[in-house]
């Protein structure tokens, strides 16, 4: 039976049940690109944004650490000491916390070789400044000698500030990089949906 024989009724019904045909494939593709998107938009929103966040506690942590070992050697003032060290303390426990996040969030991310590396020079940086931190501590503490201690913060605390924060900036970059071109992905994505 041809197209041309059929009743007014059945070529209605026909090309409704087309273009419905084609609607609901156009609506899937739809669905599909949607989900594709939103994929993207939560790798930026529960990593890198969550990532971001971690390493600039970290990173105020180090420059707050090594601020206050200079205000320390600066004032000289032994009665503030035990409280220079509580917040010393209080910035180390910050930064553990800030990494212990990091990591776990890393550690969901199998594929992010280039991070995991920089992370892992952080680490060793990190257990590297454990000793140096606390013979700057004693050195500026009350029983400490000022001018060795400002000798160690210069020959030893500052190179290893500096290795520090750059290895936290370079995740920083890496992470920003990342962000942007995931945001540039989604919005073009969405240009083309």
């Amino acid at each position: 039976m041809g197209f041309r024989r059929m009743s007014v009724s059945s070529r209605l019904f026909t090309g409704f049940a087309v273009v419905l045909l084609f609607l609901a494939v156009l609506t899937g593709f739809a669905i599909q690109r949607m989900s594709q998107i939103n994929q993207l938009v939560e790798k930026i929103v529960l990593y890198n944004n969550a990532e971001s966040d971690e390493l600039s506690v970290m990173f105020d942590s180090v420059l707050g650490r090594c601020v206050l070992l200079r205000d320390m050697h600066l004032k000289a003032d032994p009665a503030s000491y035990a409280k220079d060290m509580e917040a010393f303390q209080a910035f180390a426990k910050d930064y553990a916390t800030a990494k212990g996040t990091l990591q776990k969030i890393l550690e969901s991310q199998p594929g992010a070789k280039d991070k995991h590396a920089i992370f892992a020079d952080m680490v060793k940086l990190e257990d590297k400044s454990q000793a140096v931190f606390k013979k700057a501590a004693e050195l500026l503490g009350p029983a400490g000698n000022a001018d060795e201690a400002r000798q160690f913060l210069v020959s030893d605390v500052i190179p290893l500030q500096t290795q520090w924060l750059d290895a936290i900036n370079a995740l920083l970059s890496v992470n920003s990089e990342l962000s942007k071109a995931d945001s540039e992905t989604v919005a073009a994505s969405y240009i083309k949906s």
